[in-house]
């Protein structure tokens, strides 16, 4: 009893397009045509360097769920479009908060 064993190989394929670079894309970073249109500004919304001439930067912090439910509210009451806008303007001198009221006892 004999096998047969192909000899054939496979034709290979020539690449059309570019390889990908070590994170996957084919684009290096910073070129990548879609990301690149995201950076624009959006319609109707100002770009925060536009509004203040200077980039922003990130800030972390952190609240109870019943505060973040009821922010959005509070900020629509008082006219801001976000806590970004309020912490701005706050930051900037351009608004200031009453004293701060003793918390309620538990």
């Amino acid at each position: 009893m004999s096998t047969l064993t192909s000899t054939m190989s496979k034709p290979k394929l020539e690449q059309s397009s570019p390889t990908p670079l070590d994170n996957g894309s084919i684009y290096e970073r910073g070129k990548n045509p879609a990301s690149l249109q995201n950076l624009t500004s959006h319609k109707g919304r100002p770009k925060v360097r536009d509004t203040w001439g200077e980039d922003p930067g990130s800030l972390t912090t952190s609240c109870t769920p019943t505060a973040k439910k009821g922010l959005p509210d509070a900020l629509k009451a008082s006219g801001y479009t976000s806590l970004a806008e309020l912490l701005e303007y706050l930051g900037r001198g351009l608004i200031t908060l009453p004293q701060k009221p003793e918390p309620p006892k538990l």
